[in-house]
């Protein structure tokens, strides 16, 4: 019942809607038009889809009071696009780059996004080298996708922070949002360069996928921390970088 009257205090008689999606498992394909967003959502039925929306939409998992407006934002594990939308909401000034790899999501992300201009997408994975992945277990949930490296060249194709701030020209990156299903453990190994280069992280880290994540991930960015708190499934670090050094 508290989780019911949280859903009609937030959305009213959508929100009682989006409430009987989740209870009845709904069969096929849903839209939601949320009141302060012009196109609709589509979500997908026995997914973890309705799910990451009421985390994102309901409870605000990436809500957070940051000092300054944010011009750059990286979704990284972006699924079918509800954190970049959340974002542009949130921040419609700002330039955010929309990042997922597995192809299923990645369309419907293309998708539900096609219409917001300050949103970028593509199609990779994030890691610790310019390198080539896989999907690791193909048979499990859309959010949950784990991936590996991979010797084959016609696979998805993984880029470092790095080079990503070097193909869209990124000084400096205000908001680091990951996600990415245990690959953090990689992505944060021997100590990244690119930690001086970023304001705050929130990040869900995937011990029991993949253990090392937690222990990569203090190790790379004990030396950085101004501030640290946790909302949900994410940590929210705050960086002690200087934005201003970073024309």
């Amino acid at each position: 019942m508290k989780r019911f009257k949280k859903f009609i205090a937030k959305y009213g008689w959508l929100g009682f809607k989006l409430y009987l999606y989740k209870k009845l498992k709904f069969p096929r394909s849903v839209k939601i038009c949320l009141p302060q967003f012009k196109d609709a959502i589509t979500l997908r039925p026995n997914t973890s889809d309705i799910k990451i929306f009421e985390q994102i939409f309901i409870d605000e998992e990436y809500q957070c009071i940051i000092d300054t407006e944010p011009h750059i934002i990286i979704d990284a594990g972006a699924n079918i696009g509800l954190a970049s939308i959340y974002y542009s909401m949130v921040y419609p000034k700002a330039k955010i780059i929309a990042i997922e790899p597995e192809t299923s999501n990645y369309e419907l992300l293309q998708q539900n996004v096609k219409h917001i201009p300050n949103i970028i997408c593509e199609k990779a994975g994030i890691w610790n080298k310019n390198t080539y992945l896989m999907i690791s277990n193909p048979e499990k949930q859309k959010h949950s996708f784990t991936v590996e490296e991979s010797c084959n060249a016609q696979g998805i194709k993984a880029v470092t922070i790095d080079e990503l701030m070097k193909q869209h020209h990124l000084p400096y990156i205000d908001i680091l949002k990951i996600d990415i299903e245990g690959a953090e453990k990689e992505l944060f190994s021997n100590h990244p360069s690119w930690m001086s280069k970023i304001g705050m992280i929130v990040i869900e880290l995937h011990d029991k996928e993949k253990v090392g994540c937690n222990r990569a991930f203090y190790a790379a960015t004990d030396s950085f921390v101004k501030e640290e708190f946790r909302k949900g499934e994410n940590i929210f670090l705050i960086t002690c970088n200087n934005k201003e050094a970073f024309p």
